[in-house]
């Protein structure tokens, strides 16, 4: 009945769909493995470790990538008092107030990028920014990713549009808008600072949990490469049912013709 699985062209066939069909599920496997584990969070409070300058921090991107733990970093340069931006609807010690976001400018390494400074926080909300230090300063701090534009982290109670010199979240895109250069991804929290700030300091954000975060484009490659081990099976085992059907038909008699069918 499957006789014809024992010959030469089967045997081969069939060992090309196992090196096929196992190939897949390695690859599957790979992938799922990739999904579970490429995005992994570790807890650890980066804040407490001794500060490096924030374009070492940065690295050649100078981005700073989603989820990363806030890290202890030291920065130096002017600030630009002209081009300061408010935060609302931001509480501190459960009090309603905004963020001051201040850019500083000439940090060395950042070729000419500023970078934003969360320099602390105000009660309220007032319609401008507290004065910055004149001169150059020194910020010592932590640096984080950019907030999510979507996300909502302030006040409910923000209205749609903000008034000028505001905005609703610490994004790059929306204080791109806003200041006259290129700015880093992501931004500097400040700790302390010479000469002192009088703005209360704002804490930095913990350290992601510890857990298994999903990439969801590996996900999809992993089904696709098992999906391809199924496509594999089927084919093989379909190809066996009509070699099967083909050996079992009567033969033909001797001298007929195979049957046609007239069209017209």
């Amino acid at each position: 009945m499957y006789r014809f699985l024992g010959t030469p062209r089967w045997v081969a066939g069939s060992i090309a769909t196992l090196l096929a069909i196992a190939a897949f599920i390695g690859l599957g496997s790979w992938q799922w493995h990739r999904a579970r584990t490429r995005d992994t969070p570790h807890a650890v409070d980066l804040t407490k470790a001794p500060p490096v300058p924030v374009a070492q921090a940065l690295g050649p991107s100078l981005a700073v990538p989603a989820g990363t733990p806030a890290r202890a970093v030291t920065a130096a340069g002017r600030y630009d008092a002209a081009h300061q931006v408010l935060v609302p609807g931001r509480s501190l010690d459960g009090r309603d107030g905004s963020y001051v976001l201040t850019p500083l400018l000439g940090v060395p390494g950042l070729g000419g990028h500023a970078v934003v400074v969360l320099r602390g926080w105000v009660p309220g909300r007032p319609s401008s920014a507290p004065s910055v230090p004149a001169g150059p300063v020194d910020v010592h701090g932590w640096l984080a990713p950019a907030e999510d534009p979507d996300a909502p982290v302030g006040a409910a109670d923000l209205p749609a549009v903000l008034p000028a010199g505001q905005v609703a979240t610490i994004s790059t895109a929306p204080l791109l808008s806003l200041m006259p250069y290129r700015l880093v991804d992501g931004y500097v929290g400040l700790a302390a600072q010479t000469p002192s700030s009088t703005l209360a300091a704002v804490p930095a954000p913990p350290p992601p949990r510890p857990g298994i975060r999903w990439s969801v484009q590996s996900l999809a490659y992993t089904f696709e490469w098992w999906f391809f081990a199924l496509a594999a099976v089927w084919m093989w085992v379909t190809a066996v049912r009509r070699e099967r059907l083909r050996a079992d038909a009567p033969p033909a008699p001797p001298g007929a013709r195979p049957r046609t069918t007239r069209t017209g």
